[in-house]
């Protein structure tokens, strides 16, 4: 059976306003000047080449849309000032090489590849920073209000994101892989690395978070500072590891609604220090090394997931406020492993262990009284989420459980026009994989095999395992909106 779901598209969200200023890469400057000179016109439009971009945006008001051509920008560092939005043109290729970019207050930086074209990935010291910084850093903000939307990032240095400090931030529809390096204590570099500290909410929509060298995502602070105030929601996490905790500041207000997890190493959500809220609710979680560890939280909602493996880890402190129930639970060999940990009653210093491997005995702990165990796989599924920045755009999210050699595809909800052409592109090789087709108003036939997965620069073999034709996840655009 195969179970197609259209996600509605929500309100535009899009934070700023927009003021048009055209920024190009210095090859083009010969032929612009030479149009100008054969139309005879004394008014050329203005040329903002890499080496006054920075003197451009330090002029750009709050509020305003610097506009990027494509080709390719390299500088030590970018700065995008409070309020900037920082766009590449539509259908154009825009690539910032070996470029730290800090965004600050309300900025925002959409459509773009951020990457190093550095073949360095293995150093022989251990440790979270590399001997030298010639990889890229990828995006930083420890400001409030910033806005990720719709980019690629991949070979950087350390994390393909960081947002670290305040809150009210929307990261959405951005691609990461192959971030970080090598070292002889283990990998380094995340796709994500996030903490925030009381006032605001961050969310993460939309993403398709790739292996790197590091952790595919987590949300986690060495120090004192809080993991509060996260909503992740219908994004993509393969391989690698996710994490939610810190060891010395309590989580608090974090959701996880909507995503699909594809054998990540290991689901840690909270770990060592008494947590405050958590909520799990309609997520798919193929997890097949039972590595699902939930600890220590007050307020627990874990319902309406489907969980493909055979268990989970649960620490709690109490009971009262956990609702733990409504889950589809698969297992292919129909065996089941759950470690429960309790306090019961809330206020005992001791705790009760049990190492279950029937539902009979999970049930009686109290958990999954309405769920449901079946030995074998779930039903094949189908998502589609329009993008909410920009039309004719989405993702499609695949679960090929039957291994189809092709999956039908209903994209009625993302707009496409008739008669257009689109690529369907391998988000696990976005710039060299795609099945295009004329969309017709019916449903395409998308295949499942034929696929790759990237290799970092200056690696041997890819990080990430192939998931297809088991499982896929696509970005849908315009022929050649990728610039190619």
């Amino acid at each position: 059976m195969l179970t197609i779901v259209s996600i509605p598209i929500q309100s535009l969200m899009s934070p700023i306003h927009q003021l048009n200023v055209l920024l190009v890469p210095a090859r083009l400057i010969a032929a612009l000047l030479a149009l100008v000179v054969l139309l005879g016109s004394a008014q050329a439009p203005p040329i903002i080449t890499p080496a006054n971009l920075l003197s451009e945006l330090a002029r750009a008001q709050p509020g305003s849309t610097v506009w990027l051509s494509g080709g390719t920008y390299t500088m030590p560092e970018l700065e995008i000032p409070t309020g900037v939005l920082l766009r590449a043109q539509p259908n154009e290729r825009v690539t910032f090489d070996n470029v730290l970019l800090t965004l600050s207050d309300e900025a925002g930086l959409w459509g773009v590849e951020i990457t190093h074209s550095s073949a360095l990935r293995l150093f022989d010291q251990p440790g979270s920073t590399p001997p030298n910084d010639d990889l890229g850093n990828g995006v930083y903000s420890s400001r409030s209000g910033v806005r990720l939307i719709n980019n690629i990032i991949h070979n950087t240095q350390s994390s393909a994101i960081q947002l670290m400090g305040a809150g009210n931030s929307t990261v959405y529809g951005n691609i990461t892989f192959d971030y970080g390096w090598s070292a002889p204590d283990r990998g380094h570099g995340h796709g994500l690395y996030t903490h925030n500290r009381r006032g605001g909410l961050r969310v993460f929509e939309h993403n398709i978070f790739l292996p790197g060298f590091g952790n595919t995502a987590q949300s986690y602070s060495g120090g004192i500072n809080d993991i509060r105030d996260y909503l992740f929601t219908e994004n993509v996490f393969v391989g690698g590891r996710v994490v939610v905790y810190s060891p010395l500041a309590p989580a608090a207000n974090v959701e996880l609604r909507g995503n699909h997890f594809y054998r990540t190493r290991s689901i840690e959500l909270g770990r060592f220090y008494a947590n405050e809220d958590l909520r799990v609710i309609g997520n798919r979680i193929y997890d097949a090394d039972n590595n699902l560890t939930i600890r220590l939280w007050d307020e627990l909602e874990v319902r309406d997931n489907v969980f493909v493996g055979s268990g989970y880890v649960n620490t709690t402190p109490g009971w009262s406020l956990h609702n733990v129930d409504q889950n589809q639970w698969f297992s292919p060999n129909g065996i089941w492993l759950f470690h429960l940990t309790r306090r019961d009653p809330p206020e005992s210093p001791f705790w009760t262990h049990l190492y279950a491997d029937s539902i009979v005995e999970v049930q009686g702990f109290g958990f999954e009284q309405h769920s449901s165990f079946t030995e074998g796989l779930p039903p094949d599924e189908v998502f589609v989420y329009p993008n909410q920045y920009e039309d004719e755009r989405g993702h499609v999210v695949v679960w090929n459980w039957s291994l189809q050699p092709t999956v039908t595809v209903d994209l009625s909800a993302l707009n496409l026009t008739r008669g257009a052409t689109y690529r369907a592109h391998n988000a696990h090789n976005i710039f060299d994989e795609w099945h295009e087709f004329t969309y017709t108003g019916a449903p395409i036939d998308l295949p499942m095999t034929g696929w790759s997965v990237t290799t970092p620069r200056g690696w041997d073999v890819p990080l990430a395992e192939l998931t297809f034709p088991e499982f896929g996840a696509f970005v849908v655009l315009r022929a050649g909106a990728l610039g190619g």
